[in-house]
């Protein structure tokens, strides 16, 4: 039918390391993997003996190309679980991801992967089992679909929300991506629902205040990633995402590069804002935190590297335009940098108000000196 397509999952062979085999206490178990999407059935392969089974499995899922599973494809994953058969019982013993976003660039629809599998808690010590070859592919490539879709965001964005828009839910991810304009800081929003005179088009549209301006935040790429995570070799590329807040908008998070030192990200996001006293303060005292993230490190809660970016030049109507240095959690090594240009859309027009002491009253004059004559 139309708008609907064939996503294919095909999960080949699993490799296990030394440290998962004394886990298993056995040189020859039965494996099998377990997968799925969601509002789909799992996903069975059959059972495998080695420390190497090559499953060639391959599923089929109709999916609809619409907006929702645009955004899936680049959020979500398929999630991998690896099992032992033991008797009549099974012992999950890993777990992995197959990301799908990639899907939204590859212009043959189709792209491959090693998943790392990831030991559970019953693993003890043993965090990384081994790997898993894969390859994803969609039958009719969406990569027009995908960069139209991605267009369409970027133009609501420059749509004011109207009153009766409904707010964020709560629980909201905070990596997910909105869809819906992006809502002015509460604080701003009163400035835009002062009543408008006169009965025009423009007026029934909402037209724009005087003191709007856009802060356009561009994330062009890193340079030089390094990997010293404990748990992962530092001889890999990461696979590498950022992150920034900016203001009381929501979080922001770039696409994902798969396994590169130098990803290109070119995320460029516009953020409406009224010139006003808290937005200066804002822009005179805090950095943008800038986190980077390896998508194939394990420990999800752990970022890959910090960057602070100024953003004092902003009020004085100039561009932040540079590479900044991101550190590790610890602050103590330097494992990369990122370049970073932050823009006003329009002129910068925003004059800071200072309150002028009241002059010093004058001091009274010193008392007049008596000098002792001196006597001959």
């Amino acid at each position: 039918e139309r708008g609907q397509n064939l996503l294919q999952v095909h999960v080949g062979q699993a490799l296990l390391c030394a440290d998962a085999l004394a886990h298993l206490s056995t040189t020859q178990p039965s494996l099998f993997l377990t997968f799925g999407l969601r509002e789909y059935e799992t996903q069975v392969t059959p059972v495998l003996h080695g420390t190497r089974p090559q499953f060639n499995f391959t599923s089929n899922f109709l999916v609809t190309t619409d907006d929702s599973f645009l955004q899936r494809l680049r959020k979500e994953c398929v999630c991998v679980e690896l099992h032992q058969a033991v008797g009549m019982r099974q012992e999950t013993v890993a777990v992995g991801k197959l990301r799908l976003a990639d899907l939204l660039t590859s212009a043959e629809g189709k792209v491959y992967g090693k998943a790392v599998l990831t030991g559970v808690e019953s693993m003890q010590q043993c965090v990384n089992v081994g790997s898993l070859d894969y390859w994803i592919r969609l039958k009719v490539p969406i990569t027009q679909t995908a960069r139209l879709h991605q267009e369409r965001l970027k133009a609501m964005s420059f749509v004011q929300p109207s009153s009766s828009s409904p707010p964020p839910f709560e629980g909201q991810q905070a990596k997910a991506t909105p869809t819906v304009p992006l809502p002015l800081p509460k604080e701003q929003q009163q400035q835009q629902q002062e009543p408008q005179q006169g009965g025009g088009i423009a007026d029934k549209l909402g037209s724009v205040p005087s003191c709007y301006n856009e802060v356009i935040v561009t994330v062009e790429c890193c340079r030089g990633l390094v990997v010293t995570s404990t748990s992962q070799p530092n001889n890999r590329p990461p696979s590498a995402y950022a992150m920034y807040k900016f203001y009381s908008f929501p979080d922001h998070d770039t696409a994902t590069v798969s396994q590169a030192r130098d990803p290109e990200f070119n995320d460029c996001r516009h953020y409406p804002v009224v010139m006003d006293s808290g937005l200066d303060e804002f822009l005179r005292t805090q950095c943008l935190e800038v986190y980077v993230f390896d998508d194939l490190d394990p420990i999800e809660t752990d970022y890959f590297g910090l960057a602070k970016v100024p953003l004092t030049p902003l009020t004085s109507g100039k561009d932040v335009n540079g590479v900044f240095p991101l550190r590790e959690p610890s602050a103590t090594k330097t494992v990369g940098s990122v370049k970073m240009l932050i823009r006003w859309k329009l002129p910068y027009t925003y004059t800071r108000t200072l309150t002028t002491p009241p002059p010093p009253s004058p001091s009274p004059p010193p008392p007049p000196s008596h000098s002792t004559p001196s006597h001959p």
